[in-house]
């Protein structure tokens, strides 16, 4: 997914074949920061994304924003794949 193309491109590229692997990447990962650094916030607060970054100690802020690009991430995929 993050290839030599991506960092010297800026492009990611995914297609049919590899789509539903990222997808299910991403939301593994997403489960394994839930578990284990994300513990203190509510499911609620972490699907809504409604959280006061700045109120966050910086391990906590840099665990969640992985979480929300990773969310983001599925549901461009996802949104790409349905249109």
């Amino acid at each position: 997914l993050f290839n030599d193309d991506c960092f010297r491109e800026g492009v990611v590229t995914y297609d049919e074949d590899n789509a539903e692997t990222i997808v299910r990447a991403c939301a593994a990962l997403r489960l394994r920061l839930r578990e284990r650094h994300l513990r203190t916030l509510a499911d609620e607060t972490l699907e809504r994304g409604d959280v006061d970054l700045l109120a966050l100690a910086e391990p906590l802020r840099k665990a969640f924003l992985c979480y929300l690009f990773l969310a983001t991430l599925e549901e461009l995929i996802i949104q790409h794949l349905t249109a």
